[in-house]
């Protein structure tokens, strides 16, 4: 498969103004990490914030239901104990629509397809071939199964497939060998 390389001659300062250039060079060269363990911690840490003040809100429940089971039957009651409870839900209003935002990022991400092995490995070798970044910042190709497509492969067409199938054919290349 041809790729087109990335406009470097066209006045693309080298580190990471290159390395974007490359990797929105081609489709097959869009990948990034997709960080399902960070995500999967974070929407945890959200998740035992949102339980905490579940229980907050069940125990002031509680005890209302004990003390004044009247102000459980509306929201118009203007007592500290109102107020207290508004403020709770305002809480968990704001921490419910972080957590549903990381969690349909995480689960979005999650759809993305993983690059195949010989896009991986296009893009380590230009990397390893122009080391547009420094070491310590390099190793992002490193867990090929973290990394990310931004949209599924285009399906190929009988010619590229039936290309592609010659060009793996061991018989093929014997053929193409011995005809030197």
């Amino acid at each position: 498969m041809l790729h087109r390389l990335p406009p470097k001659d066209r006045g693309v300062p080298p580190g990471y103004p290159s390395l974007a250039a490359f990797l929105g060079s081609d489709r097959d060269f869009a990948m990034f990490r997709s960080f399902r363990r960070l995500h999967a911690r974070v929407l945890l840490h959200k998740q035992d914030e949102l339980a905490q003040l579940e229980q907050r809100l069940d125990g002031l429940d509680d005890t209302e239901s004990k003390t004044s089971p009247y102000s459980l039957t509306t929201n118009r009651c203007q007592d500290a104990k109102a107020a207290e409870r508004a403020a709770l839900l305002g809480e968990v209003e704001e921490k419910l629509g972080e957590y549903n935002s990381l969690l349909a990022s995480f689960l979005k991400n999650l759809e993305r397809p993983e690059p195949e092995g010989d896009q991986v490995k296009s893009v380590a070798n230009w990397m390893d071939g122009k080391k547009p970044l420094v070491r310590a910042e390099s190793g992002f190709l490193g867990d090929w199964s973290d990394l990310r497509r931004a949209r599924p492969p285009l399906e190929k067409g009988g010619l590229e497939v039936f290309l592609a199938r010659c060009a793996a054919s061991s018989r093929l290349r014997s053929i193409f060998k011995n005809a030197r």
